[in-house]
């Protein structure tokens, strides 16, 4: 049966920003084992815009680690949705622009024997899919403080 799965790093106090967290191997191999258990990564507008910067050009980096490697080819190679009403193009390999939230669609998804719908960040979205009782599993992961 798939899930859909909110993942949210958070620094202790409960702060959410992408900005305040320092991952680190554990991390990355938490979320490459995630990725071999999904079917897709659903994301909201910024945190797509996000790893659409990073990700693919740690691929182009000879100076990055294994490790991180990985996750990046994990996530180019994984289908993405991005939900978003002001998005017009993406440049990321296999990833698709979603205008609404289909319940139906992602009920459908649930009740399917497939891998899992993770969302990583995305508040709103998550907080949409919330609101519609779509969310199976809120994961939160707390790291250090910068």
């Amino acid at each position: 049966m798939g899930k859909v799965i909110s993942f949210i790093n958070t620094t202790p106090d409960g702060f959410v920003d992408s900005q305040y967290v320092t991952p680190d191997i554990e991390y990355f191999e938490f979320i490459h084992d995630l990725l071999a258990e999904t079917q897709t990564v659903a994301y909201g507008r910024n945190t797509f815009e996000l790893f659409q910067q990073v990700w693919p050009a740690r691929l182009e980096n000879n100076d990055t680690p294994e490790w991180q490697v990985r996750m990046a080819q994990a996530l180019t190679d994984i289908p993405k949705q991005v939900y978003s009403s002001g998005l017009n193009s993406t440049t990321w390999n296999n990833s698709a622009i979603v205008r609404a939230i289909n319940v139906e669609a992602i009920n459908q998804f649930k009740h399917a024997d497939q891998k899992g719908l993770p969302t990583f960040g995305s508040l709103g979205l998550v907080a949409a899919l919330t609101e519609k009782q779509l969310v199976a599993v809120v994961s939160a992961c707390s790291t250090k403080s910068n």
